[in-house]
């Protein structure tokens, strides 16, 4: 259920003024699922993603709403489903594999290259901010950001995403916040050097590649 207090951080999750349960709870909650039911500590993924609707969250007091994962055991696809008085909804739909080599992408946490610029965390949540993507303290762990080309064309952003967690706090594999913060890198990259007056549209995910868990607190990548 939502209304968990333990939860109440999903509500710093603002996009164009509306919380939103972030993607990075979903694949949190996917890939918890997916390891629960492993029976090898061998690498595996969720792959081939996408979110096909939002999960719009009213006030913490009156929200009835639960979040369920569903997974097949025989085909390995994996669901993350919201159910409330209006019925059931799918926000993420994917499939488990095991034994998945050469993922990459997004670090969550990583030492900045020395050949990108240092860019104030400041501006750069300015600029997300001014996108639509208002988020509040427990969204806001970026440290040490630098931005840079990579291959002399492409942005790129590289980062540490920190946050506080209260004493003996656990059933994280990796706190969603912490894995949004390495989705708000790429965020970085394509905005961070934009002007906050500037008018920019409103970007989400909408689908991934794969994210791979790496077990229980021992880190992602996207």
């Amino acid at each position: 259920s939502l209304d968990q207090p333990r939860l109440s951080f999903l509500w710093d999750h603002i996009v164009l003024g509306r919380s939103i349960v972030p993607g990075a709870a979903y694949f949190e909650k996917a890939s918890s699922a997916s390891w629960s039911l492993c029976t090898s500590e061998s690498p595996h993924a969720i792959v081939g993603i996408s979110v096909p609707a939002p999960l719009l969250l009213g006030s913490m007091s009156d929200i009835a709403t639960s979040m369920h994962t569903v997974c097949s055991l025989s085909t390995g696809e994996i669901r993350v489903e919201s159910h409330s008085g209006v019925g059931v909804q799918t926000h993420m739909r994917g499939s488990s594999r095991h034994h998945v080599e050469g993922v990459s992408g997004i670090s969550i946490a990583t030492e900045g290259h020395r050949d990108r610029s240092p860019v104030s965390v400041s501006h750069a949540y300015s600029s997300m901010s001014s996108a639509g993507l208002q988020y509040a303290d427990a969204f806001q762990g970026l440290h040490r950001v630098r931005v840079g080309a990579w291959c002399g064309c492409v942005l790129s952003a590289s980062g540490e995403a920190c946050m506080d967690m209260e004493p003996g706090e656990r059933g994280w594999m990796l706190h969603p916040a912490l894995v949004d913060g390495g989705m708000q890198l790429g965020a970085t990259a394509g905005g961070a050097l934009t002007s906050p007056e500037e008018k920019s549209e409103t970007r989400v995910p909408a689908g991934m590649e794969a994210y791979q868990g790496c077990g229980l607190n021992g880190g992602g990548a996207l």
